[in-house]
């Protein structure tokens, strides 16, 4: 692992130490100025603990032996864009976290510029990228919506999950995100707007899942027997 990666890894776990400490400070004052004067602290509380735990993840994939553009690229996002969210689930608590972890993926994105195109890499996993950040707004309205919100966060782990799946049984990755997507779509049918990003998830989803399983058979095809 180059030093910038070993840099960048280092302050990703920072800041997720940082952000999740901002969110169990949350649980344990409650609403206040500094927590932004939120009406649900408890349930954004959690989730900015949810948001440190992706940041640290996000850190932990640049701990690897054949790091590549797209992986480091992937972690910039994974630690900036999480790091920004919690500023809004848990106000100026969470803004040591998001400082540091703006600049682990700055220095992500460095390295990401060192192995390869940035343009060819975003280009190859724009359909992943956006499904992440669909995820994670699916995650945000499980978060805040009640009794019913677990729905969402176990839809946006079904994303997650189907992702890992792809390459392994396209047939078991289709049923976890169309099982993992829909019942919170249905149970929130009136919401608009968050059918409409379960209608996201599987129509970029569902063709990602399948052009993954024709890009693995072509890769297979090519190798001589």
């Amino acid at each position: 692992m180059t030093t910038t990666l070993n840099r960048a890894s280092t302050v990703g776990l920072a800041a997720a130490g940082l952000t999740a400490a901002a969110g169990v400070i949350e649980l344990a004052v409650g609403s206040n100025s500094w927590t932004g004067d939120k009406n649900e602290p408890t349930t954004l509380g959690a989730l900015t603990v949810i948001l440190a735990g992706i940041i640290a993840a996000s850190a932990l994939v640049l701990i690897r032996r054949r790091p590549t553009s797209a992986s480091s690229l992937a972690s910039a996002v994974g630690m900036a864009l999480p790091a920004l969210i919690s500023v809004t689930t848990a106000g100026r608590f969470a803004l040591p976290g998001a400082i540091v972890g703006v600049t682990g993926g700055a220095l992500a994105f460095a390295d990401a510029r060192t192995r390869g195109s940035i343009r060819r890499t975003i280009s190859d996993a724009l359909p992943t990228a956006l499904l992440a950040i669909l995820a994670v707004i699916y995650l945000a309205f499980g978060a805040v919506a009640g009794p019913i919100g677990f729905l969402g966060i176990l839809g946006a782990a079904a994303v997650v999950a189907a992702l890992a799946l792809e390459e392994h049984s396209t047939r078991l990755a289709t049923v976890v995100l169309v099982i993992g997507v829909v019942p919170f779509a249905a149970a929130t049918w009136w919401s608009v707007v968050i059918p409409l990003t379960a209608i996201l998830l599987l129509a970029i989803g569902l063709p990602q899942i399948h052009s993954a399983r024709r890009s693995l058979a072509r890769t297979h095809s090519v190798i001589p027997l």
